[in-house]
């Protein structure tokens, strides 16, 4: 029963798409910025796909251990502009991957969290623009399910993907 309620949101959301506008009054054609504090990453924008590059270290060891890697690639797919303030604000919906590695858990087969985890996530977006296509600051909150691989098998781990953030649009 919990499958076809995940399936039917996700085709609900991605039907949103076929009649959404992509265009957005504060991202632009290629954006670098920064993410914090889950996780701690690098956001490179090209056109609608957002690429976080980082260390992501969870609520248990924030700021202790910087020995995981994190990469997460979305595509945004729906944007609404807030038209009553002046579309300074816009609300964005996508879709993506993400992968950790914890070279710190390499060895040890943890039985409750693996070394390695891939998995997909919701990120919903909201941008405030400093400067139309020039700067911005956004909230970027993504859920997400994975799946934690280690020596010992395979299990299911729901994620959380939290962070505010800066952004350069280039071009």
């Amino acid at each position: 029963m919990k499958k076809k309620n995940i399936l039917a949101l996700m085709f609900m959301l991605l039907s949103t798409s076929a009649f959404a506008n992509p265009t957005s009054a504060t991202r632009s054609k290629f954006g670098l910025g920064i993410l914090l504090p889950f996780p701690i990453a690098l956001e490179i924008n090209i056109k609608n796909f957002d690429i976080d590059l980082g260390v992501y270290n969870g609520t248990n060891n924030i700021f202790k251990d910087w020995q995981t890697l994190f990469l997460a690639i979305d595509y945004i797919f729906y944007t609404h502009a807030f038209k009553n303030i002046d579309n300074i604000l816009d609300f964005a919906i996508g879709g993506g991957g993400y992968g950790t590695i914890w070279f710190s858990r390499l060895g040890n087969g943890q039985a409750n969290s693996g070394p390695m985890s891939l998995g997909a996530r919701l990120p919903l977006i909201l941008n405030l623009a400093i400067t139309r296509k020039k700067f911005d600051i956004f909230l970027k909150v993504a859920p997400g399910l994975g799946l934690n691989i280690w020596s010992s098998g395979v299990g299911l781990r729901w994620e959380i993907f939290a962070g505010i953030g800066m952004r350069f649009w280039v071009a």
